[in-house]
């Protein structure tokens, strides 16, 4: 999933235009410095696995939700195949194993990357990743909520011998993520 459309956030002082440019299985936010519309100036770039679901400025925040599937038979000696990650100035670094939620149910070979850039300086100022489709994602004062689909089975016992009925469950998880006051908390999932 994902937006193919680019979205433009201006600064209170209008004087930095971010842009966020989707790509394939990646999103570039791009500062502009627009101090002097005649002579426009690259500030800074961050790069982010996944596709775009939504991206909202937030108080001085820059508030980043992506998609990022893992395809078959990924190749586990490149971590980008298989790790959400995070590029500045051309340093890659892979989110770490406490940053990524997963439930223990889990089914999906799908991330879905919260990431929460300075509006200013498009420092990161946090980021998490759940394990999971975010099919709804929906941003409130102080938390972001992805609900994530999640589609299961049980068998039970026929009436008769060696009968086994099956019964689909389909599930939704919503995780909750706060950005309040300038950090990502994972702050729990209900199912």
């Amino acid at each position: 999933g994902g937006s193919w459309e680019s979205e433009i956030f201006l600064s209170p002082d209008c004087t930095k235009l971010t842009v966020i440019i989707p790509g394939y299985n990646k999103t570039i936010a791009v500062m502009l410095d627009v101090t002097n519309a005649a002579d426009i100036k690259e500030a800074e770039i961050v790069e982010i696995s996944g596709n775009v679901i939504t991206s909202r400025m937030k108080d001085g925040k820059l508030l980043l939700v992506t998609g990022m599937p893992i395809y078959n038979n990924p190749d586990f000696s490149d971590e980008s195949a298989f790790l959400p990650q995070i590029t500045i100035d051309g340093n890659t670094e892979s989110l770490a194993a406490p940053d990524i939620l997963y439930n223990d149910d889990c089914t999906n070979a799908y991330y879905t990357v919260a990431v929460m850039l300075d509006a200013e300086s498009l420092d990161v100022l946090g980021s998490l990743a759940v394990l999971d489709n975010a099919w709804v994602v929906s941003v409130s004062e102080n938390n972001i909520f992805l609900g994530c689909n999640f589609y299961g089975y049980t068998e039970d016992p026929g009436e008769n011998d060696n009968e086994i009925i099956t019964k689909n469950i389909n599930q939704t998880n919503i995780y909750t993520i706060s950005y309040f006051p300038r950090t990502l908390q994972n702050k729990g999932v209900v199912r």
